[in-house]
């Protein structure tokens, strides 16, 4: 390559671009090993383009060895990477990103991959089997969980993710979202504290055997229940959209169902020394035995909604 004055071919760029307002980012007219000598600087974006950067189409852009944790590519258009190739990709945001390699051995720890582009992710293989906080929205899994840790990861809009719970990293499921999860195990137990099971399929749960017995701001619709709620926390939990949820509030955990949402619950117990504080009875079934107090809240409650 003849001797090329980088800097000066950056000052033309930002004269050239900075006025630049159309919709297509505009394509350098040189070789894609120049373009990356332009737009990195010491495996970086080059600040000093950072006024134009996101005129500049991408798709020839080599990132091998870019440092991506935390980054977010969504105002770059064109951008493909391989994932063998980066360093680190944990925290990023992958919107508009094409993925053109495997993800064997790469950190995708809370990766937000919605609106990326062919993220195949197999969970056996990623960086010690980490997905916890990781936004899965059009990935799609490609082997097992089986040792992998997925709390609080988020798994809507992903495709094939099919999860036993057993066989998950220390059986646990606490605060993850798991719409369009299928369940291929009981979970006999695993700690499910916090977990959104709407959109899921194929969990069933029977209460007693859940680790710690603890529901807690569990959101449990499309959970079907099997077993009963003797001693169980269930406080914050919304059963909403749930089935076969029948509670006896004089057996749950300390009687309390403070900030539960008890749609779609059916009741077979009194409410005598429950604490009902916040709680939501909208929907829910055989309250005859409730509170003339709480019946007084649930009207009201009612009426304030209708207004």
């Amino acid at each position: 390559m003849e001797n090329i004055n980088i800097n000066k071919l950056r000052e033309i760029i930002i004269e050239e671009l900075i006025d630049y307002d159309g919709e297509e980012p505009i394509k350098l007219p040189i070789d894609s090993e120049l373009l990356n000598k332009l737009i990195f600087d010491n495996k970086k974006l080059c600040e000093e383009l950072n006024d134009v950067i996101t005129k500049i189409d991408f798709s020839d852009v080599n990132f091998e060895g870019f440092y991506a944790m935390k980054f977010d590519f969504t105002p770059y258009k064109g951008v493909k990477i391989n994932p063998q190739t980066i360093n680190c990709l944990a925290y990023s945001i992958c919107n508009g990103v094409e993925f053109i390699g495997s993800f064997d051995g790469v950190n995708i720890c809370g990766t937000n991959f919605k609106g990326s582009k062919n993220a195949k992710i197999n969970p056996q293989t990623i960086s010690l089997k980490k997905l916890s906080g990781t936004i899965c929205e059009d990935v799609e899994f490609i082997g097992s969980f089986d040792g992998a840790y997925v709390i609080g990861a988020n798994f809507k809009g992903s495709k094939n993710a099919k999860i036993n719970p057993q066989t998950i990293s220390f059986k646990n499921l606490n605060n993850t979202i798991c719409s369009d999860v299928e369940f291929i195990g009981s979970f006999e137990d695993v700690y499910i504290k916090g977990t959104n099971f709407k959109g899921s399929k194929n969990a069933k749960i029977n209460p007693q055997v859940i680790n710690k017995k603890d529901l807690s701001n569990t959101i449990c619709s499309d959970v079907e229940f099997i077993g009963s709620f003797e001693d169980v926390c269930i406080k914050g939990a919304s059963f909403k959209g749930s089935k076969n949820a029948k509670i006896d509030p004089q057996l749950i955990s300390n009687k309390d169902l403070s900030n539960t949402i008890c749609s779609d619950v059916e009741f077979i117990g009194t409410f005598e020394n429950v604490n009902t504080t916040k709680t939501d009875f909208d929907g829910c079934y055989n309250i005859e035995s409730i509170s003339f107090e709480d019946k007084f809240k649930k009207n009201l409650r009612k009426l304030v909604k209708g207004q």
